[in-house]
């Protein structure tokens, strides 16, 4: 049983933070938007992020959990 609620806890931290992913690539878009620059600034750390996190997910559960 902890097996199992430590792996479901771990798909739902992943959720959760692909979710905060998409909402950083939203604001990010408006921010381009409205500014017209620093795009592959924020796209390139929107990227570095996300491997960050697929990483964590990867060590921690052990699968391959794509987070962006």
């Amino acid at each position: 049983m902890g097996v199992v609620a430590g792996i479901a806890g771990a798909w739902a931290i992943c959720f959760e933070w692909s979710v905060v992913v998409v909402i950083l690539q939203v604001l990010v878009g408006l921010f381009i938007v409205n500014t017209g620059r620093c795009f592959v600034v924020f796209e390139l750390a929107l990227q570095a992020i996300a491997a960050y996190l697929t990483t964590l997910v990867v060590h921690g559960v052990g699968h391959v959990v794509p987070v962006a």
